[in-house]
């Protein structure tokens, strides 16, 4: 959207803007003779400031060969974000919940980046426990996710430089 001023008066120090009209382009024939143009960046919408997000994110942290989406879901009970994706395409889905607050969206999105990052260290750990006597293995997939999920929330504090959100339940 482009909105033009008229009759600013005299620009300097110590100057005031005298008459100030705000008129949808073109301006009224007689209107002023000193206009300036101003252009307002678009308006965004919560999808579109989610795909920036996660692109800014994306190539801070070189995972240029993914293509990743975002989509907004309704609240789930133990997360407030979650990732699905196909390393074989390097393909993924970042879902946040419709309820998460803007100001956290840099932490989960990074958070969940790293899974894709660090998805082939996962999946040799998966492989590692499919030779393990049963017994062994149920316990140690027990320990696996809260580790991971240790790690990648010390790493996400080193990126983004901010402690863990807190969820309001």
């Amino acid at each position: 959207m482009e909105v033009k001023i008229g009759d600013v008066g005299p620009v300097g120090s110590g100057s005031t803007i005298n008459n100030l009209k705000i008129y949808p382009y073109p301006i009224p024939p007689g209107e002023g003779t000193n206009v300036i143009n101003v252009s307002f960046p678009p308006i965004l919408t919560k999808g579109e400031k989610l795909k920036q997000k996660i692109s800014y994110w994306m190539n801070r942290m070189g995972l240029l060969e993914w293509t990743v989406w975002g989509e907004f879901v309704p609240p789930e009970e133990d997360s407030s974000a979650r990732c699905i994706f196909d390393p074989l395409h390097y393909q993924a889905t970042i879902y946040l919940s419709d309820e998460h607050p803007e100001e956290q969206w840099d932490w989960s999105v990074v958070h969940e980046l790293l899974h894709l990052m660090l998805s082939p260290i996962d999946a040799y750990i998966d492989e590692l426990l499919l030779h393990t006597e049963k017994r062994e293995q149920v316990v140690l997939d027990s320990h696996k996710e809260p580790i991971v999920e240790a790690v990648f929330n010390r790493l996400c504090r080193a990126i983004v430089g901010s402690s863990r959100p807190r969820l309001e339940r």
